[in-house]
């Protein structure tokens, strides 16, 4: 049989596909592989699997082994872009579909993965541009229009993204997206009263939609609706046990009750952080030379982009994702990174009992890691948030530039945006960073630096341990 010509086999695997008998479909793919060697339709159809499965990861090693054996396939470069999404590779995600658009004549559906993945680095103009592409070629279609008021949204155009979101639910009432993201315009641009109506008429259109449950609570509280914040945590909590944003929210509205059971649970600093030296990896004989060489290669990544539009980073630099590099400095302390977290993992665990079953998530028996470095200016620093993808965040120190007198420099916990902050001081602890030391903490925690003084850069890397399905 020609290695060109399809195997037998594969319109089985396609047709078990489609019909969702993903077991069988796998079977099917494996046989063509097996007798077969490298066919790029079964690396590709396997890929198609793991992504349903959300295993971005396995997606992106057998696309690449597919696009070894046919690299002009647009479908492929494609499907490369949405795992390389799912994985939080933007860069390598945009290049793939930029591949995919030359290759495939910009499909509607390559345009959006493009914009998507440009918006995801803050290249706002580029991430635009494609969006405007599949509008023109889509102008009834609801996703084009959609990702470029989300664009719109993103990148702090709100007026712009409230008309265009006016507009869209409007057309398009029974979109409980469409509705929710006219609500999170709507607050941002001060507009509460409006915004809230538009949650409530969210949640009813789709109790499930716990986003919306938490964004609403979380404009309750901007406006002092504590009663209503505290039923709409309810619902998310109960939906979602465990869910950052809402488990964040709680802290909140704890914090403004003066709850101090719950404030004790999510805020008890020898319970929900955890700080020590990361061991070095068994090549590296000392620490300070591994540091400059580390510090070398961020300082050359080029896309090490300054005070980007959806970040908290203000004068100061940040990279895309690194968890990805396997060589050098950097690919070292990955591969450290990923082993100390397995044991970082149990020990935040093991310190859950007793808290309130719905302010927890269980630890993830499969995630992934999303790493960046940020380089502070003098006087730069991070503003407050909190990391909503995560189970587990943190933070890895090679240059602290941090005082210990005035706690300049320092990282504080515990202190959520000020539009959030009612008239009780919110509980927070600062700590003061070292260079060398893993601090982690659970995702939901706000947190912020203080701007740093002297001459010299903060560097850092941060984390996130993403939660994958079982």
């Amino acid at each position: 049989m020609s290695a060109t010509t399809p195997h037998p086999r594969l319109a089985e695997a396609f047709e078990r596909h489609r019909a969702g008998d993903l077991a069988a479909a796998e079977q099917a793919y494996r046989a063509v592989l097996a007798e077969r060697g490298e066919d790029a339709d079964a690396l590709n159809g396997l890929a198609g699997l793991s992504l349903v499965q959300r295993r971005p990861n396995q997606a992106l090693a057998l696309l690449r082994r597919a696009l070894a054996q046919r690299p002009e396939s647009a479908v492929i470069w494609s499907n490369l872009a949405r795992a390389a999404l799912g994985s939080g590779r933007s860069e390598d995600a945009a290049r793939a579909a930029q591949r995919a658009c030359e290759l495939g004549g910009d499909t509607v559906d390559d345009l959006l993965l493009l914009g998507n993945a440009l918006r995801d680095l803050d290249r706002t103009d580029e991430s635009e541009a494609a969006f405007e592409r599949a509008a023109q070629k889509a102008p009834g279609q609801l996703a084009p229009a959609y990702n470029l008021a989300i664009s719109h949204l993103t990148a702090g155009q709100h007026e712009r993204a409230l008309r265009e979101l006016k507009a869209l639910t409007a057309r398009f009432p029974a979109q409980p997206a469409v509705r929710h993201s006219l609500a999170n315009a709507l607050a941002a641009v001060g507009r509460h009263a409006e915004a809230l109506v538009e949650y409530r008429a969210t949640t009813e259109q789709s109790p499930g939609f716990v986003a919306a449950w938490t964004n609403y609570a979380l404009t309750c509280l901007e406006v002092g609706e504590l009663d209503e914040a505290a039923a709409a945590l309810d619902h998310a909590l109960d939906l979602r046990p465990g869910e950052p944003v809402a488990v964040a929210a709680a802290g909140v509205l704890a914090q403004r009750e003066g709850d101090a059971a719950r404030i004790a649970q999510l805020f008890d600093v020898d319970r929900v952080i955890v700080a020590g030296e990361l061991p070095l990896p068994a090549q590296v004989p000392d620490r300070q030379a591994w540091h400059d060489a580390i510090e070398a290669e961020i300082l050359a990544l080029p896309h090490l982009r300054r005070d980007l539009a959806s970040k908290t980073t203000r004068d100061g630099r940040q990279s895309g994702n690194l968890a990805a590099i396997g060589h050098g400095a950097l690919g070292a302390f990955v591969a450290a990174l990923r082993e100390t977290l397995a044991a970082r993992i149990d020990a935040h665990a093991s310190r859950q009992h007793g808290v309130d079953p719905v302010l927890v998530a269980p630890p993830p028996a499969r995630w992934h890691l999303n790493l960046w470095a940020t380089v502070l200016d003098p006087a730069g620093h991070q503003d407050p948030h909190l990391h909503p993808s995560g189970w587990l965040s943190g933070v890895y120190y090679l240059r602290a530039a941090a005082s210990p007198d005035d706690r300049a420099g320092w990282i504080e916990f515990g202190a959520p945006p000020t539009v959030l902050q009612g008239d009780t001081p919110p509980t927070v602890h600062a700590l003061q960073p070292r260079e060398g030391e893993l601090v982690t903490f659970p995702s939901y925690l706000y947190h912020r630096t203080v701007p740093h003084r002297g001459d010299g850069l903060r560097i850092s890397l941060a984390f996130d341990v993403v939660p994958l399905p079982a």
